[in-house]
């Protein structure tokens, strides 16, 4: 299953500053796996892609706990529709007035570190 948010802002780490800004979240599930993938992508391209082991959802908040014991949280969280007729991918940059070419590649970018975690 594929999620994806608008988020206004995002902290790693616990940082005490938030990164403003518009970013793309998109959390992916597989059943079989004990785990999420999670990619976050601005404007300008790939901010973070990795395995998640856990996940606390509050009302506009999700705080991730990364396999290497990282922390990232996204807030000011907006659903956003994962079925576009012309593709996932163009129906986000769409919904977030991103630039497509930038968007996609960003998303390749995090597939291909992903593909290597487990």
């Amino acid at each position: 299953m594929i999620k994806a948010y608008k988020s206004g802002f995002i902290k790693l780490n616990d940082e005490s500053a938030k990164r403003k800004g518009n970013y793309l979240v998109i959390e992916m599930t597989v059943k079989s796996l004990s785990f999420i993938h999670l990619i976050i992508i601005s404007q300008d391209g790939l901010v973070f892609a990795e395995a998640i082991d856990s996940m606390t959802e509050i009302t506009g908040y999700h705080r991730y706990k990364t396999k290497s014991q990282a922390y990232i949280g996204a807030g000011e969280l907006i659903g956003l529709d994962t079925k576009d007729k012309n593709g996932m991918i163009e129906g986000l940059t769409i919904q977030l007035g991103f630039n497509y070419h930038l968007t996609a590649q960003a998303f390749g970018e995090g597939l291909l570190k992903l593909s290597g975690q487990r």
